[in-house]
């Protein structure tokens, strides 16, 4: 009888555990037997970017402002190759030294767009607005997956993103 009692429960026990891979499910973003498979994401949501180390000075030296003060700051972030702007933060005058500005919100790419581009402008209420740096970085690829946040380098300026991805 304690063999037939023991039998049952390893019965159970194999019917309801399965086996190997086809019962556990892929992480979130990977298909196939064996997880490897990256699936692009539907929505990539951007919720913080962080610039440092921007040029303070034009490329010919000359300070950015007439009067001598720091760039008037602005970021903009746009959905690269359609050009949809996601977000243009208000402008931080006189900004005396490179250090990290951070913005924060919920800017969300739409399917099929998955690179990011962010200018950094001085604009002044006289002369407009003028480009200092830019850069454009993929939000997700194959090779890089989906990870929480981005940090990359283009000429000498540092951007950070943190970024969501929904399937």
């Amino acid at each position: 009888m304690k063999h037939a009692f023991y039998l049952a429960i390893l019965a159970a026990i194999l019917i309801t555990a399965g086996c190997g891979k086809e019962d556990t499910p892929c992480p979130n973003g990977f298909i196939g037997e064996d997880c490897d498979i990256p699936v692009a994401p539907t929505f990539i949501t951007i919720t913080r970017l962080t610039v440092s180390g921007w040029p303070m000075t034009r490329p010919n030296g000359s300070g950015w402002d007439a009067n001598g003060t720091g760039p008037d700051i602005q970021l903009v972030i746009l959905a690269e190759g359609t050009g949809q702007t996601l977000h243009t933060s208000g402008v931080a005058d006189n900004v005396a030294t490179n250090a990290p500005r951070t913005i924060t919100g919920s800017w969300r790419l739409s399917p099929g767009q998955q690179n990011i581009a962010v200018f950094i402008y001085d604009d002044d209420e006289l002369l407009g607005r003028e480009l200092i740096t830019a850069a454009a970085y993929p939000a997700w690829s194959a090779t890089t997956g989906r990870p929480a946040t981005i940090s990359f380098t283009r000429e000498g300026t540092l951007y950070v993103l943190d970024v969501l991805y929904e399937q």
